[in-house]
């Protein structure tokens, strides 16, 4: 099984705290980075490739209309999950729409990740 490769990215410095410490004890996962704008989510993903980016609907500086394309520009591969304080389920129809992967719930963020991080190969 090779090791997963996470970027969470959130304006929050508390939430993104405790979605690493979440992680952080997890077998399955290699190593953990983080960025708290639309721009170091981008050069991470160009630097490093994640196979998981795990990304909040806002941020200060781009919309997820501006960001999505440029993830994927920089890394096909990459599985790109919005996270949402609001009821994920709308969301889940609009998936292609945004070139999304998936969409969780922020605030069931430890049970919501693990079919993403079961599908990893």
């Amino acid at each position: 099984m090779q090791l997963i490769r996470i970027l969470v990215v959130s304006l929050s410095p508390a939430f993104l705290h405790v979605v690493k410490q979440r992680l952080h004890d997890d077998v399955r996962i290699a190593e953990v980075h983080e960025a708290q704008t639309g721009q170091a989510a981008v050069e991470h993903v160009k630097e490093w490739g994640p196979d998981i980016v795990f990304l909040d609907e806002r941020l200060r500086d781009m919309s997820l209309l501006e960001i999505v394309p440029q993830l994927r520009a920089q890394s096909d591969r990459s599985r790109i999950v919005m996270m949402t304080m609001n009821d994920a389920r709308p969301y889940r129809n609009a998936l292609s729409e945004f070139g999304l992967d998936g969409v969780i719930n922020k605030t069931q963020f430890a049970e919501e990740i693990e079919p993403f991080l079961a599908a990893m190969p």
